[in-house]
């Protein structure tokens, strides 16, 4: 698949990995969590 002219892999790869770190780390889950509240106000 080829979005704006490049693959979608490297944003898949990106979006699953962020899911990975926050299932290992409190701080990121929660920081992760912060962001998005913010992003949403």
């Amino acid at each position: 698949m080829r979005l704006a002219g490049a693959t979608t892999l490297p944003v898949l790869h990106a979006c699953r990995k962020i899911e990975q770190l926050r299932e290992e780390s409190h701080d990121i889950k929660e920081d992760f969590s912060n962001l998005i509240r913010t992003l949403s106000s």
